[in-house]
């Protein structure tokens, strides 16, 4: 946490045994989260004894997870590590800080790999972190001939296809539709032309196997 004025403080939090000395007309402006809670448990608290204000229990996150996200709130930064990302990213999308949400999105996409692209894309569509998911999609693109046999992207495809079927809205598959673009993107002279016609036909072939016509 950062260090704040002790007379200005007026809420506590408590997490097991730690205790997060905070100023409640910051945690207004910055979460409709901490706003609701505050206003909801406000007058339920219990008082801390040595500094006689206010302490709101949180019990579903970690004391390291609310050091970090009231860091967040605080300095619009906080350390975000391979070990616990997917615990910030959960409570970022809990207590409404759309911001923390963006960078939890930018520290995974430094970690888009042939072994990890499928998990980040999952998670950047459960979080709806749009940016996130076209690197994803991006990655498969350059890569596509690697993903032929992914069961995960075979998936993916197949969940697409079925929603698509069930709105009834389009012919298009979203994934199919977005690996499709950055490979047309990716063209600017014949030899990229001839490149990516290859990237199409592996991109076909998957479908050819799931059976579907996109």
């Amino acid at each position: 946490m950062p260090r704040v004025e002790q007379q200005f403080v007026d809420v506590v939090f408590q997490v097991g045994n730690y205790k997060f000395y905070a100023h409640k007309p910051i945690l207004f402006a910055r979460s409709e989260y901490f706003r609701a809670l505050l206003q909801d448990h406000f007058g339920e608290s219990e008082m801390d004894d040595a500094s006689k204000i206010p302490i709101i229990k949180i019990n579903h996150v970690t004391p390291r997870v609310l050091g970090d996200v009231l860091m967040f709130v605080y300095t619009d930064s906080c350390t975000i590590t391979e070990d616990y990302v997917s615990e910030l990213l959960t409570t970022a999308d809990e207590f409404l800080l759309p911001g923390l949400k963006k960078g939890c999105g930018n520290w995974l996409g430094g970690y888009i790999d042939q072994d990890t692209v499928m998990d980040i894309l999952k998670t950047a569509r459960i979080f709806r972190l749009p940016r996130l998911e076209d690197a994803c999609t991006e990655y498969i693109a350059n890569y596509i001939e690697m993903f032929v046999e992914d069961p995960s992207l075979l998936e993916m495809i197949e969940s697409d296809a079925m929603d698509v079927k069930d709105r009834q809205e389009t012919d298009s598959i979203t994934i199919v539709d977005d690996i499709r673009s950055h490979i047309r993107s990716n063209v600017r002279t014949m030899s990229d032309m001839v490149e990516a016609e290859s990237k199409f036909s592996y991109l076909e072939s998957m479908l050819v196997q799931l059976g579907l016509d996109a």
